[in-house]
């Protein structure tokens, strides 16, 4: 007997050991297909949301709401707080942060505060019976396999059901598919289905803290027709075990920490700097500091008052002047980055005279785009005193192109806002540039040489219009049917007349220029009806012909 249950013990311990290699194997499987899955993605960090992660490249630019750029969670949160001051209308947008990809298919991270008390219902008649999820148990718990979405059994409303009729949660990652059943007064049933994972993940930064990490599958709807789950499951195809393990694996590589706290350090002293401009950088230093009294004490002379003042540069968090040049007695002309809180950083290029220690603004000019390049020219757009000028520098001397609005008025609805230069020609004697009017877009042609504007289009769009390699003909597609403008035409150069247009309900989706051959061609099509064709026109015999595929 002690021989068999000695025996026993060991095929017992036997057994727990197999487990454990077992375990141990697949956890490193798991790891190994994780480092595979992830080998070539990109690292992201957010020092202020307190989070870093690793994601495909396939699923874009990860972008942060309400703001692109977010550098103080506290006043995002004030701000939620004072828009729910004086409406019964709360949306979940009041308590919540969200950081997204560009991509088509991508997981989004809702991230909410403290105050969040759980989803609504979409159902604006519902939205007063309350929360749709149990959030406020998982912000405790962190675990996400509790999460639950329920919407039934609420008094007097027998018409809207939701529930989860799926539910399996794995390696932290909790999968639903939830139905939603709608009673229409006419007597039907609309069922709408939603195949989603999701994570949980607890930050540190103290405002926003409890992150919703979801993805979603697939969704399908239908009337009168219950649907199961493998019906969803086969919705979302083949490529869904695929997308779950990214997933899982992107929800694996999150990081959270608590968010630095920059401090400000004291002000440089250059050795040999012009005494003039170290006052200049003094001025900025206080703003950013926060000494807006000492500051504003710096101005010579001036006629702005210290409230207005003080509301210009009261969330200053960068002031940073560089590039200094001396351009007359006492007279400086050099950049300014400045950076507001929760707002990207802004360049001006500024003149101010300095005078026993005090400055004189001259004057202040806001750089409102990139600057474009083509040898020694370069082409941007600015923005003084509530206009907006293009404007092309050449030889350390500025030429203005073009003068339009920097914001749209009725008062001044005869002028375009000038949104930027998008591309010089080939031999960099033209420049395109995009404007807007009204929110009806369009491109403008200006030759370079003589600083005049050559051509305008309306509703036309950069990526349908370009000039040939040999610079000797202009082409566009303007294709905007909403609004009864559908035609593609051909420019000669320089004269910029036309050579070729034609106008008809099937737009030119795309233009595109072959050197070899000396054609333009344009692809066309239409929806309703759905019809193709592609136009080629020869710059040799100057005639256009339709082609097959």
């Amino acid at each position: 007997m002690k021989k068999v249950a000695l025996l026993i013990i060991v095929f017992l311990i036997i057994l727990v050991v197999i487990g454990i290699i077992a375990s141990v194997i697949s956890l490193l499987q798991e790891k190994s297909e994780e480092r595979i899955l992830t080998k070539d993605w990109i690292y992201y960090e957010h020092d202020v949301l307190g989070i870093s992660f690793h994601y495909p490249p396939e699923w874009g630019e990860p972008i942060t709401s309400p703001r692109t750029t977010i550098t103080n969670l506290e006043k995002i949160n004030e701000l939620r707080k004072e828009g729910r001051e004086n409406t019964d209308y709360v949306s979940e947008l009041d308590y919540r942060v969200d950081l997204y990809f560009s991509g088509e298919k991508v997981p989004r991270i809702e991230i909410y505060n403290d105050e969040f008390k759980g989803k609504l219902p979409s159902n604006l008649r519902l939205m007063s019976l309350g929360p749709i999820d149990n959030f406020l148990e998982i912000k405790e718990s962190h675990d996400i396999c509790d999460y639950r979405f329920e919407f039934d059994k609420r008094p007097n409303v027998d018409w809207y059901v939701l529930e989860e009729i799926y539910s399996e949660c794995r390696k932290d990652i909790k999968t639903s598919i939830r139905q939603t059943r709608v009673k229409r007064e006419g007597g039907d049933t609309y069922y709408n289905y939603n195949l989603t994972d999701y994570a949980f993940v607890k930050l540190q930064n103290n405002y926003f803290d409890n992150a919703v990490i979801s993805y979603f599958h697939a969704g399908k709807q239908s009337f009168d027709e219950i649907l199961g789950p493998e019906d969803i499951f086969m919705e979302a195809g083949e490529s869904y075990e695929k997308e779950k393990a990214k997933f899982s694996a992107f929800v694996g590589s999150i990081d959270v920490f608590p968010p630095t706290i920059s401090e400000q350090k004291d002000f440089e002293v250059i050795e040999g700097e012009d005494p003039r401009i170290t006052t200049i950088r003094k001025y900025y230093y206080k703003i950013v500091k926060g000494d807006l009294e000492d500051a504003y004490g710096m101005y010579k002379e001036g006629d702005i008052d210290f409230e207005t003042y003080e509301s210009w540069y009261e969330e200053t968090i960068l002031a940073e002047p560089s590039d200094f040049e001396e351009i007359g007695d006492n007279r400086y002309r050099f950049k300014v980055y400045f950076q507001d809180e929760n707002r990207e950083k802004e360049l001006y290029h500024v003149t101010m005279e300095v005078e026993e220690e005090k400055i004189i603004p001259i004057s202040s000019e806001k750089i409102l785009t990139e600057f474009f390049q083509f040898e020694d020219m370069i082409a941007f757009t600015k923005e003084r005193q509530g206009n907006s000028y293009l404007v092309v520098l050449e030889d350390g001397e500025e030429k203005v192109l073009d003068e339009g609005v920097a914001e749209f008025s009725f008062e001044r609805g005869d002028k375009k806002m000038l949104l930027g230069p998008l591309k010089f020609s080939p031999k960099g004697n033209y420049l395109m540039s995009y404007f807007s009017f009204f929110g009806f877009g369009g491109i403008d042609i200006y030759n370079l040489n003589e600083k005049e504007k050559v051509l305008s289009l309306d509703l036309a769009h950069f990526n349908n219009s370009a000039f040939t390699e040999e610079e000797d003909y202009f082409f566009a597609c303007v294709s905007n049917e909403m609004y009864g403008q559908c035609y593609e035409a051909i420019y000669s150069v320089s004269d910029f007349e036309e050579v070729y247009r034609k106008e008809e309900d099937m737009c030119a989706q795309k233009c595109s220029y072959d050197k070899e051959r000396r054609v333009i061609r344009f692809e066309k099509g239409s929806y309703f009806p759905a019809e193709e064709k592609i136009i080629e026109f020869s710059l040799e015999d100057k005639e256009a012909r339709e082609v097959a595929e």
